[in-house]
C-alpha cells in the first residue's frame, strides 16, 4: 500500500499484505486468487521479510503455495533490488 500511496497508484485488489496470520487459511486463499483473477492487476510488487515471528519460512515455501503458483503462471519478473536483509521484485502479467 505504501508504494501505492506514494506512486499514485490505486490498488484493485481487497488482499494486500500475505501473511501466515492473515492468509494461511485455504479459503482466504482462494479469495485472494478469485479477487486476482477479476482484477487482473498489470503488476504486482513482493516485498519479503523474515516471518519467523509466525513460525514460517517464506511465501509460497509453506504458506500461501497456490497463490505463489498463480502468480508464478501469470506473471513474469520484471525487475528486483534490495540486499542481504530487504528485496522488492517487481512481477508483470504475462500478455
Amino acid at each position: 500500500l505504501t508504494l501505492n500511496y506514494l506512486l499514485r497508484i490505486p490498488t484493485p485488489l481487497a488482499y494486500h499484505t500475505f501473511t501466515p496470520a492473515e492468509t494461511d487459511d485455504a479459503t482466504i486463499e482462494a479469495r485472494i486468487i478469485a479477487d486476482f483473477e477479476a482484477k487482473r492487476p498489470e503488476c504486482v510488487v513482493l516485498v519479503p521479510r523474515s516471518l519467523r515471528e509466525f513460525g514460517a519460512q517464506r511465501f509460497g515455501i509453506d504458506y500461501d503455495r497456490r497463490l505463489a503458483s498463480y502468480l508464478r503462471a501469470r506473471y513474469v519478473a520484471v525487475g528486483r533490488t534490495g540486499g542481504p536483509d530487504y528485496s522488492l521484485l517487481v512481477l508483470r502479467r504475462r500478455p
